[in-house]
C-alpha cells in the first residue's frame, strides 16, 4: 500500500510559521539595506566590506529600515487595519459593507464609495498643501502645515458621518428597528477612528516628505501620484483582508512599501538625506581628518593641503565623508571625490558647531 504524501505547505503558510521577531528584523534588514544601495547607486560606490565588519553594516542597516518600517507602516497598513477592525466589522455595520449578511465577503465598491474616497481625497489634499507651503512658507511649515491638516479633519468628519449614517439608517429600515441613542454613540466612534487613520497618516507623511529633501516641481507630482495610488491600495487591501489572512497583508503592504521607497528615491534625495543623519554624504556635515605621515604624503601629491587655514601638513580640512564602508574612506573635497585608507587617518573633527552652546 503505497504511502500518502505529506502535503507541502503554501509559501504562505510557510511564513505564517516563522517567529515573528525573526520576520520583523529580516524586513528591517531588507528595507535598510535597500535604502543604503540606493544611497551607493547614488554616489556611483561599491565599498570592499570585509566580514570583520559586517556586523556593525547589517545592525545600521536594521536600524535605518526598522525606522522606515514603522514610518511606512502608519500610512500603508494601520489606516486599513483600523478600518477593518472597527469599520468593516462593526456589528452593526458590517452587514452593509459585505455583499450578503450570510457571507463575510467585503462589497469593494461601498468600501470605496463610503470610506476609500473620503481618505484618498484628503491624502491627495495633504500632498498639495505641503507643496503650496513649502514655496510660500517655508519657514513655518511646520506649523501651518499642522494647522490645516487639522482643518482638513472637520468637513473630512461630516464626510464619513454622512456616509455612514445613511448605511446604519437603511439597515434600520430594512430591520425595521431603531437603535436611538446608540446611533450616535457607535457614529462618534466610526468618525473618531476614520479621522485617528487620517492623522497618522498625515504625519507619516509629512515625515516621509522632509526625509526626501522636499522635492518640488515634476519629481514632486511623481511622487504624490504614486505615493496617493500606493496609499489607497495598501489600505484597501489591508482593510479587505486581514481578518482572513494577516500575513498575506503584511506581504501586500511590504512590497508597496518598497515600491514607494524606490520612487521616491529616484525622484528626491531620499537615501542621501537619511544616511546624512549617519555623517556620510554630500549633506553631511564638513569634517577635518587628522593624518599620519603616509596620509599627509597622500594629500600633497593630491594637492589637498591648501584647504587647510593656516596650511599644515597633516590635516585634511573642510571634506565630506561620502562612505565609511571599507578599508577606505571616500571623500569629497570640492569637485574632488577620493579615497584614503583608513589607516593613514588618526582622528576626525567635526567643523560643525558643538550643538550651539549658547543654548
Amino acid at each position: 500500500m503505497a504511502t500518502a504524501q505529506p502535503v507541502k505547505p503554501t509559501p504562505i503558510e510557510f511564513l505564517a510559521k516563522f517567529d515573528t521577531t525573526v520576520l520583523a528584523g529580516l524586513v528591517f534588514l531588507a528595507l535598510g539595506g535597500g535604502i543604503i544601495s540606493f544611497y551607493y547607486s547614488h554616489i556611483r560606490y561599491l565599498p570592499d566590506i570585509e566580514w570583520s565588519q559586517s556586523i556593525v553594516h547589517l545592525a545600521t542597516a536594521t536600524l535605518i529600515g526598522g525606522g522606515f518600517a514603522i514610518l511606512l507602516a502608519l500610512s500603508l497598513f494601520l489606516p486599513g487595519c483600523m478600518w477593518s477592525a472597527f469599520l468593516l466589522r462593526d456589528e452593526r455595520l458590517k452587514d452593509s459593507f459585505w455583499f450578503h449578511e450570510k457571507t463575510d465577503e467585503v462589497c469593494l465598491w461601498t468600501l470605496l464609495r463610503n470610506i476609500g474616497l473620503p481618505f484618498g481625497a484628503v491624502i491627495f489634499a495633504n500632498h498639495v498643501v505641503l507643496v503650496l507651503f513649502e514655496e510660500y512658507w517655508e519657514d513655518s511649515l511646520l506649523g501651518v502645515y499642522g494647522i490645516t491638516c487639522a482643518i482638513l479633519l472637520i468637513p473630512m468628519g461630516f464626510w464619513i458621518k454622512r456616509n455612514l449614517k445613511i448605511l446604519l439608517d437603511r439597515k434600520e429600515k430594512e430591520k425595521n428597528e431603531s437603535l436611538g441613542r446608540e446611533k450616535d454613540r457607535r457614529l462618534f466612534k466610526y468618525i473618531a477612528w476614520f479621522l485617528v487613520s487620517i492623522l497618522i497618516s498625515q504625519f507619516s507623511m509629512l515625515l516621509i516628505y522632509l526625509f526626501s529633501g522636499r522635492p518640488t516641481g515634476t519629481a514632486f507630482w511623481i511622487t504624490t501620484i504614486f505615493c496617493t495610488l500606493g496609499v489607497f491600495i495598501s489600505n484597501h487591501f489591508v482593510a479587505i483582508h486581514y481578518e482572513k489572512s494577516r500575513v498575506q497583508s503584511v506581504l501586500v503592504s511590504l512590497v508597496i512599501a518598497a515600491l514607494l521607497l524606490f520612487i521616491a528615491d529616484r525622484n528626491s534625495t531620499l537615501s542621501v538625506q537619511v544616511l546624512a543623519f549617519f555623517g556620510l554624504g554630500e549633506k553631511s556635515a564638513s569634517v577635518d581628518l587628522l593624518l599620519n605621515k603616509e596620509g599627509a604624503e597622500a594629500s600633497e601629491k593630491l594637492g589637498l593641503q591648501e584647504r587647510c587655514t593656516p596650511k599644515s601638513e597633516q590635516r585634511l580640512c573642510d571634506v565630506q565623508v561620502l562612505s565609511r564602508l571599507g578599508n577606505e574612506y571616500l571623500l569629497k573635497a570640492g569637485d574632488q571625490i577620493f579615497t584614503l585608507p583608513k589607516s593613514v587617518v588618526i582622528s576626525r573633527m567635526s567643523r560643525q558647531p558643538a550643538l550651539d552652546r549658547k543654548k
